[in-house]
């Protein structure tokens, strides 16, 4: 039997939960309103012994499965208590003398707590059960009479369990679905999450341990190159160049690494002081100069005022830097570059425009994520766009791009401007 009891049960029972909780308080409150009744209006039984004897009776089994389920694991579910609530349940039924006296609320209340605590199968199976039970024993009552109103007395019994078993056991099977959809979906963020915490944790850990070595590194190639300048072929000299520029290039993708990861955890930290943006910006495209003429992308500014903000110098010009080392690469050579900003009331406002080809409205969002990399064969690392964002939302401003296809490309930021004071 504990097989069969086994196979009723739902895949994840909820022995001491909600759902036990709550069928218990149920029950008791259906046999305290039973025992009010028979208080109030005594009835006669086949035994000649009143109802509130027998609901008394029913009290005191209810007690025992509480006290029981408590402490034998076989009885922890209801779905193995309604093979002992069927047969008590039936016989205080078969004890009445009416056919719709209180005893039939027994009934439907074993019926509830048996359909809501077991599988879909097992609800049915039960629900068929107790309709048997009824239409067994309710001809047998003194007070039923096989005419036609005593056939349509019987059908509504039936018809009452049926719509109570097969309703509770649809709705409790569907809740059983959503919730181990909800769990399903709760283990699957759990896993991504820790997956991503074990990537923030690799990234942090590689960027620390690669960044003194590769700093040293660049600095003895620096000096290798000056000290072996004129005493080497070309290609030799050639080749301690390209090794020092790509050691540069490694160190500051490293850099961004470390960047993202600190922002990514909330503890990037902020130097905060009072600038003119617009200097910001104009250093950036000064340090940006040797680069887009190599590519003959001329640079035009447009900052005719000041742009008061209050933030971190180094990271405010790490997100113009990102800005035009991003048109840079996504634009073809001899297309020009433009920086412009203004200042109003409550913000200062910076925009880099290209002219390169632009992208879709889809791209306009996914661009600034981590990664994200519009062209998969380009040289960037997919890192400046998002950590600009990062910084800028940090220093409590706002980026977004502006773009379509075949039209260009504009990178627009806007920061609080900082109140200037007067006296």
């Amino acid at each position: 039997m504990g097989n069969l009891a086994d196979s009723l049960l739902p895949p994840q029972p909820d022995t001491d939960g909600l759902l036990g909780r709550t069928i218990s308080r149920i029950r008791w409150v259906v046999i305290a309103v039973l025992l009010i009744l028979a208080v109030a209006q005594p009835l006669a039984t086949r035994v000649e012994v009143p109802d509130g004897i027998i609901v008394l009776a029913f009290a005191g089994y209810n007690l025992t499965v509480d006290l029981l389920r408590k402490r034998v694991p076989w009885l922890g579910s209801f779905a193995h208590v309604a093979f002992l609530d069927l047969p008590i349940a039936a016989l205080i039924y078969w004890l009445g003398l009416r056919p719709s006296g209180p005893f039939f609320s027994l009934l439907v209340l074993t019926l509830f707590s048996s359909a809501a605590s077991t599988t879909l199968r097992g609800s049915l199976l039960c629900t068929a059960a107790m309709m048997l039970i009824v239409a067994a024993i309710m001809p047998t009552f003194p007070l039923w009479s096989p005419n036609e109103d005593g056939i349509r007395e019987l059908a509504a019994r039936l018809l009452t369990l049926g719509v109570v078993g097969i309703a509770t056991s649809m709705l409790m099977h569907q809740l059983r679905l959503e919730q181990e959809s909800a769990q399903a979906s709760r283990r699957e963020a759990e896993r991504l999450s820790e997956m991503d915490n074990l990537r923030r944790a690799f990234f942090s850990t590689v960027s620390h341990e690669l960044r003194t070595p590769l700093t040293a590194l660049g600095a003895a190639l620096g000096m290798l190159e000056t000290s072996t300048t004129g005493q080497l072929r070309p290609e030799q000299q050639g080749l301690i160049s390209n090794a020092r520029r790509n050691s540069e290039r490694l160190r500051v993708l490293i850099d961004d690494l470390l960047t993202l990861s600190r922002l990514e955890v909330g503890a990037l930290e902020l130097v905060r002081e009072p600038m003119d943006l617009r200097r910001i910006a104009t250093e950036a495209a000064s340090s940006m100069q040797a680069l887009l003429e190599a590519k003959g992308q001329p640079l035009g500014l447009d900052l005719p005022e000041p742009l008061p903000v209050e933030g971190d110098r180094r990271r405010l010009e790490q997100v113009v830097v990102n800005l035009l080392h991003n048109a840079h690469v996504h634009t073809p050579p001899r297309t020009r570059i433009a920086v412009s900003g203004r200042a109003t009331e409550r913000e200062v406002l910076l925009s880099v425009r290209d002219e390169g080809p632009g992208m879709p409205e889809e791209d306009l969002e996914t661009v600034f994520r981590p990664f994200h990399r519009l062209d998969p064969f380009s040289s960037g690392s997919g890192l400046g766009l998002a950590i600009a964002k990062g910084i800028v939302e940090r220093h409590g401003g706002r980026i977004m791009a502006e773009s379509g296809q075949g039209q260009g490309t504009t990178m627009r930021l806007a920061l609080p401007r900082r109140l200037e004071s007067h006296g």
